[in-house]
């Protein structure tokens, strides 16, 4: 959620405004008007709320737990990791969201111990509602979520560790049987395998996770999150399912067409599909040509909502190199490949030079036209 997408500019508060009438607030007032902020994506309003909420009572379980959430989705992570702390202090038997986000906002084991305590209190708040109950199903899926990112810290931060494997086997077991409709733990599971050097039950993991959720509506709560679909392509690459690859690329494509990780991992399907096929020469072609259209625009992109991975740029450059050396030149790789040079340039600073140049020849030109 971004920290303003107020429809009506007109209509909305200013801060100054805000900071007046919330001088004669009470502590349940300014949440109400918290509460509303955050419906309203006014999310830097309704941190100015929850200051003064602070100011007036420092030891509200309630106040602070609201602050840490707007900080959060603010980007102040150190200030809402400090808030969940407090939280933790004033009332640490009471709810589990704040051990769960202190164990996203922590790093090994630190955030291992978050997770711990996250797990003990939904698994006691899951015995108070019966099995059937919305609430029951919501925890389960938190519970079994929670073991999932600890089981992701033992595949990462503590990878090290002895009782690495074992950890991984236990937690995915847990969270299996927490929710085994949850897509995630599969998708985990396919990980440990594949590390394991398993591929096959890997395989078998990863359709597992994909048959829960692929003929849903994209509406759907239980539909995984875009970035949870951009790493099981990955790992589909990484198995050669590329059919599957591109099933879950055509979906990413129809939600958001200007993701330079999508069209980089569309060309990358498409490049080792045309790798495959070596009997059928114009086959490869044309898949190498769809795999170039797709570089081709993640290169564009990249430079155009200047992107940060570095290796994606690299990685897209060197199989366009590679296709350029194989394919027919495009009718418009003229224009493409002044893009690209300008791209360059402004990466390395020559454009700045360039200007420069520009403007001294163009001076030249004049003084001698004048000598003439």
């Amino acid at each position: 959620m971004s920290a303003n997408r107020s429809g009506d500019a007109s209509t909305a508060p200013t801060a100054a405004e805000v900071a007046l009438a919330a001088d004669t607030l009470t502590v349940e007032e300014l949440l109400t008007k918290v509460r509303g902020y955050i419906e309203e994506c006014e999310t830097e309003l309704a941190f100015q709320c929850c200051q003064h909420a602070l100011d007036l009572a420092p030891d509200n379980v309630e106040v602070v737990d609201a602050s840490a959430v707007v900080a959060t989705e603010l980007g102040l992570l150190d200030e809402a990791h400090e808030l969940w702390l407090r939280s933790v202090e004033l009332e640490p038997n009471k709810g589990h969201e704040k051990y769960l986000c202190l164990g996203q906002l922590s790093v090994g084991p630190d955030a291992l111990q978050y997770y711990e305590k996250a797990v003990e209190r939904m698994s006691a708040e899951h015995l108070a509602y019966g099995s059937d109950s919305n609430e029951a199903k919501v925890l389960a899926r938190q519970l079994s979520s929670a073991y999932v990112s600890m089981t992701e810290i033992y595949l990462t931060d503590c990878c090290f560790e002895a009782d690495a494997e074992a950890k991984c086997e236990l937690y995915l077991e847990q969270a299996i049987k927490a929710d085994a409709t949850n897509p995630e733990v599969f998708q985990t599971l396919a990980s440990v395998r594949l590390s394991q050097q398993r591929p096959e039950e890997a395989k078998e993991a990863l359709e597992r996770s994909i048959a829960q959720w692929i003929d849903l509506d994209p509406q759907d709560a239980a539909y995984p999150p875009y970035e949870s679909r951009i790493a099981l392509v990955k790992l589909l690459l990484e198995l050669e399912q590329f059919e599957r690859a591109i099933t879950v690329l055509d979906g990413l494509q129809r939600e958001d067409d200007q993701s330079v990780d999508m069209w980089y991992l569309f060309g990358w399907t498409y490049y080792c599909q045309g790798e495959q096929i070596a009997d059928d020469m114009e086959r490869r072609k044309e898949i190498w040509e769809d795999a170039r259209e797709c570089l081709l625009q993640a290169n564009k992109l990249y430079h155009q909502l200047e992107h940060d991975d570095e290796g994606i740029l690299e990685h897209t450059q060197e199989l366009l190199d590679t296709l350029n050396g194989v394919l027919p030149p495009r009718a418009d790789e003229e224009e493409d490949d002044d893009v690209m040079q300008q791209q360059q340039q402004q990466l390395n600073g020559d454009d700045v030079e360039e200007e420069w140049e520009d403007v001294a020849s163009s001076s030249d030109e004049e003084g001698d036209a004048m000598e003439l």
